[in-house]
């Protein structure tokens, strides 16, 4: 790791931050043992009762208390200014923002203003165009602020190839200055397994979706996806772990289709990985995504994937890039997933393949915090 640490501000909406037993609170720790302080400013609601904590000697964590969502950016920078003031902080010194909307425009305004180095952090796929379809405030953010931060971005962190791809040939933001490095992955390989997994997957041929049931993971058409595919194979199921506003919908729907025994919600599951021993392809359909966690889950498990060209997946797919399939290609999807579950020795080696190009994001936690470093410390070439 470098000698020389710098102090960081970073602005964001994790609130799971306030939670000092949380994933978010943890990491951030870990982020502390790298820089000099971290100061983090989290949008938050007046009604959310939260107060500035300390997560250790040199990390903090503030809330703006904000009366409404539109004050956040006003009151981030009040607070901002405060905390730059009293840490003294110096012109090597950074503030980091959790994106290049609300976050970045806030960010904007505090590196104008004190002449520091701002990193943009780009954790989903903005790029895409069903990003900004997903709702009007998305449409916002795409057309007008992200133009405004980006152009004011000295660095950028990313989660993943076509993100940086995208910025640089969108934004013509130079290669040098985007650093990939998606939120650090820690798996205990090999997973644990379900013993009696019939229960949960009473067909001979099982497929797995892992996902929050809302628009954009694309479920609806995942299910007519199945629909093709329980024709051919009759012998097959479809297991969803995951919770969100469409469930009932989505149920109304399978019930219709005549499809209740063949598809099993599991709702929300607080540990996937064991589920992964007990299925036999791996089925994304998002619209967009940054990473795609569960896409490398079900790879670190060697289990074969059919997804759509979203998140990790093209890298991870590399070599298989026919089980890419687009968007709203209902027939592909199925050919592909029916193909899979009826060749055991093409599906068992396509895993391997796939788990050999996922194990390169397994980091252990010293390799992580030397790249996030490098990351943080870019401006200072």
């Amino acid at each position: 790791m470098l000698d020389k640490k710098i102090k960081v501000l970073m602005i964001g909406s994790d609130r799971k931050l306030f939670d000092v037993n949380s994933p978010s609170a943890k990491r951030i720790l870990s982020y502390g043992k790298i820089v000099d302080e971290l100061h983090i400013v989290v949008f938050t609601l007046s009604n959310n009762l939260l107060s500035k904590i300390q997560l250790a000697n040199n990390v903090w964590v503030y809330p703006t208390n904000s009366f409404c969502k539109l004050k956040y950016i006003f009151d981030a920078h009040k607070i901002a200014q405060k905390i730059i003031y009293d840490a003294g902080f110096g012109q090597s010194d950074l503030v980091s923002v959790q994106d290049p909307f609300e976050s970045g425009l806030a960010g904007r305004k505090i590196s104008i203003e004190n002449k520091l180095p701002l990193q943009i952090q780009i954790h989903t796929d903005m790029f895409s165009p069903y990003f900004a379809k997903n709702s009007f405030l998305n449409f916002l953010r795409i057309k007008l602020l992200a133009p405004m931060v980006i152009k004011y971005g000295t660095n950028f962190r990313v989660v993943s190839e076509k993100i940086a791809s995208d910025l640089n040939r969108i934004y013509k933001v130079k290669k040098e200055n985007i650093f990939i490095l998606p939120v650090r992955v820690s798996i205990d390989l090999p997973y644990q397994t379900i013993e009696n997994n019939h229960q949960y997957t009473p067909f001979n041929k099982n497929i797995l979706i892992v996902s929050r049931l809302t628009e954009e993971k694309n479920i609806f058409f995942a299910l007519e996806v199945f629909s093709v595919v329980a024709k051919k194979l009759p012998d097959s199921g479809l297991v969803i772990l995951g919770d969100g506003f469409l469930k009932r919908v989505l149920q109304q729907w399978v019930y219709r289709k005549g499809l209740s025994n063949r598809v099993s919600f599991m709702g929300f599951v607080n540990d996937v990985k064991p589920f992964y021993s007990c299925v036999d392809v791996f089925m994304s359909t998002s619209l967009f995504e940054g990473f795609g966690l569960a896409i490398l889950e079900s790879a670190l498990a060697k289990l074969p994937i059919v997804s759509t060209p979203v998140g990790i997946a093209p890298e991870l797919l590399k070599g298989h890039e026919d089980l890419i399939c687009d968007f709203n290609n209902v027939q592909k999807f199925a050919l592909k997933i029916v193909e899979l579950l009826e060749d055991n020795k093409k599906s068992v080696q396509i895993g391997e393949d796939i788990y050999s190009n996922a194990i390169k994001f397994i980091k252990t936690e010293e390799e992580y915090l030397s790249m996030y470093q490098k990351a943080l410390t870019m401006h200072l070439k």
